[in-house]
């Protein structure tokens, strides 16, 4: 029994210690993807450890309370919301990985109480974020590039926001044995953790990790004055570590010598270097609009309070149920405009999250389902802090403190970041409230339940966890797979080799037929190679899955127009329209589309509607200019062609049109002489060009 127990222990703190480390950089999702399928095949070992000390001991012990049914209700809540979702497999992927994170709540509520156990939680976590802050320190200040980083200094996760946000909720373990070991060189090693884990918070310049992270130190200061006497035995706490001030002196110095080297590896000794590091904390947001870089947002808070208020607007159409679990990024494009304009909404950049997992979860699961995430973040911590005024064990209080403190890291990340939707923090969010829930009972009290487990029961389970584990190896196996061949076609298709792209692409395909960016891929790869057909049928199965997509949707429309399929062309370049009405590409493409048809009136209205939102679009300018000609609009389809040649001289044939536009039609010779030399300099064959030599020569 004592051999089950520890073995379960163990399987938890490894999963702890080296779940932020599983990465594979061939992949396309490279961190995201290798951490959900660890985590998960992971947590069904650690189920079977449980079942395996069930049965060693023929019973399964239980704290009686609320608690668990708040956790049963809001995944119950989640599983039956992928009945009205719009992509029910989006929906699924999420609610997996929430259960079976949700085993550690289950598990960390009936066996996890006393010290040695939490001592070894907290010790790998201490540990796995120091060996995080050290990577990330590296990159940052030595400019490692081993690991692929989608936003620097991102250690072993793509972005930064998610490395700092992980910090955020391992910070607490650090306090822990601060405030409890009685060893001096645990307290010097931990104290050395911590300020490395600063460093990498100053270093990572994400301003909600800062926050989370003044919020904690505030909370663990506030409880110890609260709940501890101001007597002697606070004395005697403080005096345990070395120092409390110290420790804070040393955090801020820690962050201002961040900002010191960094200024002075960037090729600058001042402390004008250090005061540009702290201006980074604006974070302008930048992306690629018509084929060059712009700054939608002078700061991303601006974008995120668009974001968050289209968010409410998809919430108040679903006010009960909302959209659906893991839906969010499905439905937002009919809502990316609703309340205020998203500037950074386009077909390239799509918000996958609400960057605040509260508003996201009153949009996916309406308001019960928000209810009840209130409830499991917020529940376990009130009844902590309830029962803690009742406990005398001073370890015992600091350990509450200290994991309150972890669980605030978490909610102060979801109010402007996304940690439930990602791997890690809900397997640390449901650990953490399951530790609460199990240290708030009393086995004496007859506040615990237990189960009787019989063999074949046990047996049975055990069967069953074994097979669950191999269909998650199989998924993950597919997953992990498709994600490679899928991230070596995308660079084929950068590469401009079709193709390869192609072959990659329908290898990607045939391991998981719901990735959605692979289906659009094979789409157009088919589209360039001349089988319409195909191309069609693709991006049909991804506009099945993401229905308001509207990349997708004007490849589709694109592709049917070169199939000779018109109407439907049309039909779905005017669905994009409906969504985003200032889609260049989209109009640009619909204009080419009536003037094949020969409805030239609406061909002109769609280059006009692209000038108004790129007036610099040279193709837009010539075929308005040709289109005007053609109605014998001469003047305007002049200016037009001025416009375009301002912007680009070496179209010599708008040269010899324009020429022509002002001798013939407009009989205005003086500006018709500079473009008709022009054109016969650059073309001295061609017959117009003689005739144009014969009106300028005197």
């Amino acid at each position: 029994m004592l051999q089950a127990e520890k073995m379960l222990l163990s399987s938890v703190a490894l999963l702890l210690f080296a779940a932020p480390f599983i990465l594979l950089p061939s992949l396309y999702e490279f961190s995201s993807h290798p951490k959900t399928a660890f985590i998960q095949i992971w947590l069904c070992l650690i189920l079977l450890l449980f079942w395996y000390k069930a049965l060693s001991n023929r019973k399964i012990t239980a704290p009686r309370g609320g608690m668990n049914w708040v956790v049963v209700s809001f995944l119950f809540w989640s599983l039956i919301s992928i009945t009205w979702a719009v992509n029910p497999y989006e929906s699924f992927s999420v609610f997996l990985h929430w259960a079976l994170c949700a085993v550690l709540f289950f598990i960390a509520a009936g066996n996890f109480k006393n010290a040695d156990d939490l001592k070894i939680l907290f010790a790998a976590l201490a540990f796995s974020g120091t060996v995080v802050s050290l990577i990330g320190l590296s990159q940052h200040f030595f400019h490692i590039s081993i690991i692929p980083q989608a936003a620097p200094p991102a250690s072993t996760f793509s972005n930064r926001n998610l490395s700092a946000q992980f910090i955020n909720m391992i910070l607490p373990s650090y306090a822990f044995f601060l405030f409890t070991s009685r060893l001096r060189r645990i307290r010097i090693f931990t104290g050395i953790g911590l300020l490395i884990s600063i460093m990498y918070l100053a270093a990572s310049q994400t301003r909600t990790a800062w926050l989370a992270a003044i919020v904690q130190f505030c909370i663990i200061a506030v409880l110890f004055l609260y709940f501890f006497e101001r007597g002697p035995v606070l004395k005697k706490l403080i005096s345990a570590i070395p120092g409390p001030r110290l420790i804070l002196a040393a955090c801020v110095a820690m962050m201002l010598i961040t900002a010191a080297l960094s200024g002075i590896l960037q090729g600058g000794l001042g402390w004008k270097k250090a005061a540009g590091f702290f201006e980074n904390f604006q974070h302008k947001v930048i992306v690629p609009v018509n084929n060059r870089y712009e700054i939608v947002a002078e700061d991303s808070m601006s974008v995120r309070l668009a974001l968050w208020r289209n968010t409410f607007e998809m919430s108040k159409d679903q006010p009960l149920t909302g959209v659906g679990l893991g839906n969010f990024r499905v439905v937002y494009p009919l809502y990316y405009r609703r309340a205020t304009q998203d500037q950074l909404f386009s077909e390239i950049f799509q918000a996958r999250y609400a960057h605040n997992d509260f508003i996201q979860m009153a949009a996916e699961l309406g308001v019960t389902g928000l209810f009840l995430f209130f409830l499991m973040c917020f529940y376990p911590v009130f009844k902590s802090l309830r029962r803690l005024s009742k406990q005398s064990r001073r370890q015992v209080k600091i350990t509450v403190i200290c994991i309150n403190a972890g669980i605030a890291g978490f909610v102060m990340n979801a109010m402007f970041s996304f940690p439930m939707q990602v791997s890690i923090p809900p397997a640390f969010l449901f650990l953490y409230i399951g530790m609460l829930s199990g240290m708030s009972h009393d086995s004496r009290s007859g506040e615990t339940v237990q189960f009787p487990m019989s063999k074949h029961a046990g047996v049975l389970l055990c069967v069953a966890t074994i097979i669950l584990a191999a269909a998650l190896g199989w998924r993950h196996t597919n997953i992990l797979i498709s994600g490679h061949d899928y991230n070596s076609a995308l660079e084929k298709e950068h590469s401009n080799d079709p193709a390869g792209a192609l072959k990659d692409g329908l290898e990607a395909l045939s391991r998981n037929q719901h990735f959605v960016e692979a289906h659009c891929l094979v789409g157009r790869a088919f589209s360039l190679t001349g089988n319409q057909k195909k191309a069609v049928g693709h991006l049909q199965h991804a506009l099945d899955l993401r229905p308001y997509d509207i990349n997708t949707m004007l490849n589709i429309g694109i592709a049917y127009f070169r199939n000779g399929d018109s109407e439907k062309a049309i039909e779905n370049l005017e669905r994009v329209l409906t969504i985003r009405p200032g889609y260049v590409k989209a109009l640009a493409n619909l204009g080419m589309m009536y003037i094949q048809t020969g409805d030239n009136d609406r061909a002109l209205q769609c280059f006009r509607r692209t000038l108004i939102h790129d007036p610099e679009n040279i193709s837009a300018l010539i075929h308005a200019g040709t289109l005007l000609a053609g109605k014998e609009r001469f003047q305007e389809a002049a200016e037009a062609y001025e416009t375009a040649l301002e912007l680009n001289p070496e179209l010599i044939l708008l040269h010899r049109d324009l020429a022509v536009i002002y001798y013939q039609r407009l009989r205005q010779i003086e500006q018709a002489r500079p473009h008709m030399r022009i054109y016969a300099e650059n073309a001295p064959d061609d017959p117009v060009s003689k005739e144009f030599l014969k009106i300028i020569t005197p």
